[in-house]
């Protein structure tokens, strides 16, 4: 949890894609998940999570909003030395 902004670097990344439904929130940073399809959509799930992994190792954090259709953004908290 961030308690206070001003001891983080806040990085900010968003895209007008496919978005997807914040129900998913506790599966997109997992290793190979996958909202759909290989037929609809490349990858193999591990993108996100090596991300997470990278970040948590900095001590930071990282976590998104999104709407289907709309797009998604996601903020990455590295904290500032």
């Amino acid at each position: 949890m961030v308690t206070s902004a001003e001891n983080y670097h806040v990085i900010s990344i968003a895209d007008n894609g496919i978005g997807m439904d914040n129900q998913y929130s506790d599966r997109i940073f997992d290793m190979f998940q996958r909202l759909h399809e290989r037929d609809q959509y490349g990858g193999n799930g591990i993108g996100l999570a090596l991300c997470r992994r990278i970040i948590e190792n900095h001590n930071g954090m990282i976590n998104f909003s999104s709407k289907p259709g709309e797009g998604t953004t996601f903020w990455i908290y590295l904290p500032k030395k």
